[in-house]
């Protein structure tokens, strides 16, 4: 290969970097396919076939590891090979170069035009944008680098499936997780007493049986704590309605931060991930609610839908800012019989107040 293409000004230096790198990420799903298939030949065929005497453990055994091989296989097949909801047209802003608007002043114009309902924004206070995807990021969507798109309900980028896991997958993913444990304990517990044979008066039948049952134990035991660590951590996360990126950078919604800001109560927490049907939530299918851009906010956080922060443009004349003080004033008052009318028509106000006090 000629060296010259190493040189920085030379584009093929970058076009095969992507290339080896767009190969690189596909090395840790054909390690767990490769995993896979020597723990099913290994307790299938060596275990199952060749040393269970007994029938009745024998099917036992063959029907529950398929099963389970199948919930695996599905979910671990949806969760990679998903691919993410696109986000709608109406977020997307480009800023025109030559314009005497800025580009916050533009963003609150088209927000207001496209009435875009937005609970969280920039440690700044301003409206989030991705100026690489050029939109507006809806509520809980963030920039993937290694994806180089902007996610919807992003929670991470997991290397092992090659995918972010987000709001079109996160729940193959986390059923991937969790029927791994699942068969890893199951291997480990139908395995071991054939492993406590090699060390005992009664060996196996040969040496090449006994290492791959020793091989297939000693794979399936780490990474059933590892599953199960991960699986407890992600469903942890489904009943506060979080994600990982929320618990290390919490979101700032209303002017405070807070990694339980979207929490509407355990039970529809799950359904948001799961779906309201309990038999379909462990079934690889798309059952799942919402949109994954508009997102009900925790109850503490937003009693009444005044609180919702839909973006309006700055006021500057001097008269409307005491009308919106006045009208934020009333707006705090006790609803009662006397000035609900009232209340009911400063709502947009209040919601403009709002948003330019954080």
């Amino acid at each position: 290969m000629n060296s010259d293409i190493w040189e920085s000004d030379d584009p093929r230096r970058f076009r095969i970097a992507r290339y080896f790198f767009c190969f690189a990420r596909w090395i840790p799903i054909a390690l767990i396919v490769v995993i896979t298939l020597y723990v099913y030949y290994a307790y299938v065929v060596v275990l199952c076939i060749q040393q269970v005497e007994n029938d009745i453990q024998r099917i036992v055994y063959l029907v529950f590891i398929h099963i389970l091989l199948l919930m695996y296989a599905s979910t671990f097949f949806r969760a990679v090979f998903t691919w993410h909801a696109i986000i709608p047209h109406k977020y997307t802003y480009k800023h025109p170069g030559n314009s005497t608007v800025s580009l916050q002043e533009g963003l609150l114009e088209h927000a207001e035009r496209e009435e875009l309902i937005l609970h969280q924004k920039t440690p700044t206070g301003e409206i989030r944008y991705c100026s690489k995807c050029e939109i507006i990021k809806p509520d809980r969507a963030h920039h993937c680098t290694v994806c180089n798109r902007c996610i919807l309900r992003m929670d991470h980028h997991c290397p092992w499936i090659n995918n972010c896991c987000a709001y079109s997958n996160y729940k193959y993913f986390i059923l991937f997780v969790n029927y791994s444990f699942f068969i890893c304990v199951f291997i480990v517990i139908s395995g071991a007493p054939y492993c406590v044979l090699i060390f005992t008066n009664d060996p196996l039948d040969s040496n090449y049986q006994k290492y791959n049952i020793l091989a297939m134990v000693l794979l399936c035991l780490p990474f059933s704590f590892s599953t199960a660590m991960l699986g407890f951590f992600h469903i942890y996360l489904a009943l506060q309605n979080s994600s990982t990126m929320e618990t290390s950078h919490p979101p700032l919604v209303l002017g405070k931060r807070d990694k339980y800001a979207f929490f509407i109560g355990r039970r529809r927490n799950l359904e948001s991930v799961f779906g309201s049907n309990m038999f379909l939530g462990f079934i690889p299918i798309d059952n799942r609610p919402g949109n994954g851009y508009e997102f009900e906010l925790n109850p503490k956080l937003s009693t009444d839908s005044e609180n919702l922060f839909r973006p309006h443009r700055p006021v500057t004349n001097s008269t409307d800012n005491t009308n919106v003080i006045s009208n934020d004033i009333r707006a705090n008052e006790p609803v009662t019989s006397n000035n609900t009318d009232a209340v009911e028509a400063d709502s947009p106000v209040v919601g403009e107040q709002s948003s330019l006090l954080n």
